[in-house]
């Protein structure tokens, strides 16, 4: 039987395996499932907000704070935590792939404390997220479920557990932005919300793909778009095609 909850998140639960059903249901335009998915999750009661935004990533404390539903345990014997290998600067032992960018940080309110979630490392802009290279990888936190619910319920035109209104701006009040009102709130202020709160965690690619967004001039059907079957998947099922590009 899974366990409801249990304090190492890097074993699967009943939340973890509902919260990844959510992200299904969503990413299927199932939004009632996903909705109701989310809601499970949130009303547990197995898991709460961090108080601030940083808590969510403070290092010392090993991050995700009581806000993580599942993550992947990094130990300095088992390897690195590759999100810091692409997203970190060199000094934190990263390659400092991604930098961000002066319009990323201009989509925050000048009192939100994610738009400055950053650091400067050789005078280059990165994010704070994946700072060390020994930090489990979040997969899914609770901050995701208030989103996914926000969503569902706008499209379905439903209050299920909470109106759209109140989910937002629980976010946007822990990070020190400005309370959205009923009648600025639109589908479009909701995934930009997702993008503010979930930025350099990972999901853009199947956001981009669900929403059938255009991106860098791509199609999200490009085949740029597509990731790779990994290597070891194919060597051990022969009858695996990879996908085209690769």
């Amino acid at each position: 039987m899974i366990p409801s909850s249990l304090d190492n998140n890097g074993f699967d639960t009943k939340d973890a395996a509902t919260a990844i059903l959510a992200w299904t249901y969503l990413i299927q335009g199932n939004f009632a499932g996903a909705r109701d998915a989310a809601n499970v999750v949130i009303q547990s009661g197995n898991h709460a907000l961090a108080d601030t935004y940083d808590q969510v990533f403070d290092e010392e404390s090993g991050g995700f704070d009581g806000e993580s539903i599942f993550n992947l345990i990094v130990t300095d014997q088992d390897g690195v935590n590759n999100l810091n290998t692409y997203f970190a600067p060199p000094a934190y032992a990263g390659r400092g792939d991604i930098v961000v960018q002066s319009k990323h940080t201009a989509l925050y309110d000048a009192t939100d404390t994610r738009g400055k979630f950053t650091i400067i490392a050789s005078n280059r802009l990165y994010s704070r997220k994946h700072l060390n290279q020994f930090g489990d990888v979040n997969i899914v936190r609770l901050a995701e479920m208030y989103l996914i619910r926000a969503e569902a319920n706008f499209r379905l035109n439903t209050s299920v557990g909470a109106s759209p209104l109140v989910d937002i701006n629980t976010l946007r009040s822990r990070a020190g932005a400005a309370s959205l009102t009923q009648a600025n709130l639109s589908l479009d202020k909701i995934l930009l919300e997702r993008k503010l709160e979930l930025a350099f965690e990972g999901l853009l690619l199947q956001d981009v793909k669900r929403l059938k967004l255009a991106i860098g001039g791509l199609n999200p059907s490009d085949p740029k778009l597509i990731l790779p079957i990994p290597q070891r998947e194919i060597d051990t099922n022969k009858s695996l095609v990879q996908n085209s590009g690769y």
